[in-house]
């Protein structure tokens, strides 16, 4: 026990010598330019890379936004055009058309700001938290899209999921696509869109699910191509209002985690249209929770590592997850990924750049919640390295890689997850303190 205790500790040692040789600085305001030995090493990290992804341990944590600019203006400077976010493909539309005409007031209408009263009353904390920081988001990623040369491409927004919680976000979208056209077929098919709403989830289903059998009858429709989009829109709105009838955890546990199943699978057909989109030249940066970002989700697991490394009681208590996860049938890892779908079809493309932080608060449903400190998990040693740091993992020791293959982590509102952090990302972000507020 005594020997395993001074190898733990001799290995700590060799991580902080390595960690601190390598930790390149970010700055804390995301107005302040990257410092030249930083924009270096992103370059270099870079070659031959398509696609960014910028993960994030947590959705509402006011830190993420200093993590993320400082790299998307850099990645910008270098010709990336597209930035695509886990969010609502139709949030993704608004936000781009706020990109392209800076009017705000797609991202304001009565279906955005009006969820559901069941993702009210689960969400309603974290929902406030996304609409007092993600306007201003958006607005520095316009003024940056606006800087760019005369004669240039803009940036554009994407959104890659569902829209949870404002099911009928894509009918205006879907409503722009229709307008303007002639026809009776048409005009028939608006009506029965603007109908949706105040119907019942299922009413609404059926609705959408007899407006898609009959798609193929519309000759009107079928004879204009610019509505050629048309039925994967449906298809997604027919996705999202499904979704309000998903099983919630506190209800139905493994009910949950198939509906989550596929839903990653839904977010990676909504991200290969969206690749399928752009140029063979495009470059794509990837917004969203450092376990959708995975380059290898099979591997990160949702407990703690059943070692001693990180001491007896983190070794108890991964006993006690192994416990829970055969009593309830919650699987103990991720699966599947939309990050590690990329990865598979784009091998040697990909640049995974996973947040983590050490201590605060963060904004959960019931409101926010305080995360310490704890001595179980890498986040102490990275604290000891300094404060808002990229740490790229393309050349660790040895000493190094030992604790990083086997490393405890936090994942959403501060539970433990763990994995081989060299599989799943090829460099960190840190942050000491993160807060919700």
């Amino acid at each position: 026990m005594k020997n395993d205790r001074n190898r733990a500790k001799g290995l700590r040692e060799a991580f902080l010598v390595w960690a601190r040789r390598c930790a390149l600085p970010v700055p804390a305001v995301p107005e302040e330019p990257l410092g030249e030995r930083t924009r270096a090493a992103l370059d270099r990290m870079l070659a031959g890379k398509r696609f960014v992804f910028l993960g994030e341990p947590d959705h509402c944590v006011v830190e993420k936004y200093p993590f993320r600019l400082p790299l998307i203006r850099r990645l910008f400077t270098r010709g990336w055009r597209h930035i695509a976010m886990e969010t609502g493909r139709s949030m993704g539309w608004r936000g781009d058309r706020f990109f392209e005409t800076g009017d705000a007031s797609p991202l304001h209408t009565e279906e955005v700001e009006s969820p559901s009263p069941t993702d009210l009353a689960l969400h309603g904390k974290t929902l406030e938290f996304i609409d007092g920081h993600e306007d201003l988001f958006h607005e520095q990623l316009r003024r940056l899209s606006e800087s760019r040369a005369p004669g240039t491409p803009r940036l554009h927004y994407w959104g890659f999921d569902l829209d949870l919680g404002i099911p009928l976000g894509s009918v205006a979208l879907i409503k722009q696509l229709l307008e303007g056209h002639s026809g009776s077929q048409v005009h028939e098919l608006l009506s029965v869109i603007d109908r949706l709403r105040g119907l019942s989830t299922d009413a609404q289903l059926t609705q959408i699910e007899a407006i898609q059998s009959h798609l193929s009858a519309y000759i009107d429709i079928r004879a204009d191509e610019r509505l050629g989009k048309l039925p994967s829109w449906l298809s997604f709105l027919h996705d999202s209002v499904a979704a309000e009838k998903r099983p919630r955890m506190n209800q139905d546990l493994r009910g949950h985690y198939r509906w989550r199943a596929e839903r990653e699978r839904l977010m990676m057909q909504y991200l290969d249209e969206i690749v399928g989109a752009l140029g063979a030249d495009e470059r794509l940066i990837l917004m969203g929770h450092n376990g959708h970002l995975s380059k290898d989700a099979s591997r990160l697991r949702f407990h703690p590592q059943q070692s001693r490394f990180w001491g007896f009681r983190s070794w108890l208590r991964a006993l006690g997850y192994e416990a829970y996860f055969k009593l309830t049938g919650y699987p103990a890892n991720m699966g599947d990924s939309v990050g590690t779908h990329l990865h598979r079809r784009y091998p040697g493309q990909v640049l995974s750049i996973w947040m983590l932080y050490g201590q605060g608060s963060l904004m959960t449903p019931k409101g926010p919640r305080t995360v310490r400190l704890r001595d179980d998990t890498i986040e102490p040693l990275l604290a000891q390295v300094g404060d808002r740091f990229l740490l790229p993992l393309d050349d660790v020791d040895p000493q190094a890689k030992t604790i990083l293959s086997r490393a405890n982590i936090r994942s959403a509102e501060g539970e433990y997850a763990s994995a081989d952090l060299t599989c799943q990302a090829d460099a960190l972000y840190f942050v000491k303190d993160v807060n919700a507020l």
